[in-house]
């Protein structure tokens, strides 16, 4: 079970190193960092109603936002936006990022 996990694993590296190059040469830099944050919200919010109405999994299934993590989310998901804009628009000046994955 675990090679197949493996295998499966590197399967999905690759597509989505192949899938990086091909949005990377075509998309600009800050359409794509936005498509991937928008991709990121999206399976958060299919991930939560899961986390909120599943069976209690060891407080797994325990789904409460805090006041104070509004606080420090906010600068987090700023800087995670910026280092994706950084990292795809080096991408594109890169060569190298292009050919080597």
């Amino acid at each position: 079970m675990g090679l197949f996990l493996t295998f499966i694993c590197s399967i999905a590296w690759v597509a989505s190193d192949a899938m990086r190059k091909h949005l990377s040469d075509r998309t600009p830099p800050f359409l794509l960092a936005s498509r991937l944050a928008i991709g990121q919200a999206l399976c958060l919010l299919l991930v939560i109603p899961v986390l909120i109405f599943a069976k209690p999994l060891d407080g797994w299934s325990e789904f409460e936002i805090s006041d104070g993590y509004l606080f420090w989310a906010l600068p987090s998901f700023m800087a995670t936006a910026a280092g994706h804009l950084f990292f795809l628009g080096a991408l594109k000046v890169s060569q190298l990022g292009l050919t080597i994955p």
